[in-house]
């Protein structure tokens, strides 16, 4: 995302620690997951700690769109960013629900991986004309 930025401010600068932050914590909590044997608070830690990196993405897009412009090459990939949002709700969702259970919470913190692995749907290119000569096809 940073090689399609053209400028770079100091906004954009703490987002991107604020990311590396959150995301340098991530072992850790699965360390104490695995220590607790999936209990509630640290289900819940998890699902902080991985709500965090995912609002620092969301802000160093934000960043990344002040600093260049809404008319840059990030932005028009970027487009409305559901899957973003709807990632971030997720999460919250799967705090909340870790203390009740914590493996439905797993679940939700799973789900937020699919959904983010999910192609969007684009149009299909049309298929070019083969210039090889017809003997080799």
């Amino acid at each position: 995302m940073l090689h399609a930025t053209v400028r770079v401010d100091g906004k954009l600068l703490w987002a991107n620690l604020f990311l590396l932050l959150w995301l340098s914590l991530i072992p850790f909590v699965i360390n104490w997951i695995d220590k607790t044997s999936f209990e509630a608070l640290p289900v819940a830690a998890y699902g902080v700690v991985l709500t965090m990196p995912a609002i620092g993405y969301h802000l160093l897009q934000q960043a990344i769109l002040a600093c260049n412009g809404r008319s840059s090459a990030l932005a028009t990939a970027i487009g409305h960013d559901l899957k973003g949002k709807l990632s971030i709700l997720l999460y919250i969702v799967g705090i909340g629900v870790s203390f009740l259970r914590p493996w439905v919470a797993l679940v939700a913190y799973v789900a937020v991986a699919l959904i983010k692995n999910l192609k969007p749907k684009s149009p299909p290119e049309p298929r070019q004309k083969s210039r090889r000569p017809l003997w080799i096809r």
